[in-house]
């Protein structure tokens, strides 16, 4: 891609301002994955601290991010507006997805763990035995990159919106 493509011609400021958004917004994806995602605590005590890569929805949203910047920067060099956007709407989504996914997980893992612990328990004689208090907490990251993602895709979205609003306002 040239300079060039993006910075000339009609659009040019628009398809320059959407492919900054879309490059800030995966930045901020890319940071939200390299942060921690959660952690696992028994009785106070960290057992698991997870990072966001060491998870497979957060190599699916880095994964996502980069296809989003890809598609939206091809689309500004074929000066396509809608291209970018889409590509940009598509990797949002994805990454809002997987995100969300991974809130989900870590809130309900306590419940899961400690049901395996007791159904072991069941199984060994042990009369009076408790299961210890297991604590998951959400980090930075999962919220980081979620934000990232939300962002790529109403940017994604506002900007199909707009494109289609302006090609219909022409056509009259």
């Amino acid at each position: 891609m040239h300079a060039d493509d993006v910075t000339r011609g009609p659009g040019a400021a628009a398809r320059l301002s959407l492919l900054l958004v879309i490059v800030l917004a995966v930045v901020v994806v890319v940071i939200g994955t390299s942060l921690e995602w959660g952690s696992l605590a028994v009785r106070g005590r960290l057992v698991i601290s997870e990072g966001g890569l060491g998870e497979w929805q957060g190599v699916v949203a880095l994964a996502a991010a980069l296809a989003g910047a890809t598609c939206g920067a091809l689309g500004m060099a074929a000066r396509s507006m809608v291209a970018g956007a889409l590509g940009a709407l598509v990797a949002g989504v994805v990454i809002v997805v997987v995100s969300v996914s991974e809130v989900v997980h870590l809130v309900g893992r306590p419940e899961v763990i400690a049901e395996v612990v007791r159904a072991g328990a069941r199984s060994i004689p042990l009369p009076g035995y408790v299961v210890p208090l297991i604590e998951s907490t959400i980090g930075p990251g999962v919220w980081v990159t979620l934000a990232g993602g939300a962002v790529l895709a109403a940017v994604g979205l506002a900007t199909l919106v707009w494109s289609t609003w302006r090609r219909r306002a022409r056509a009259v």
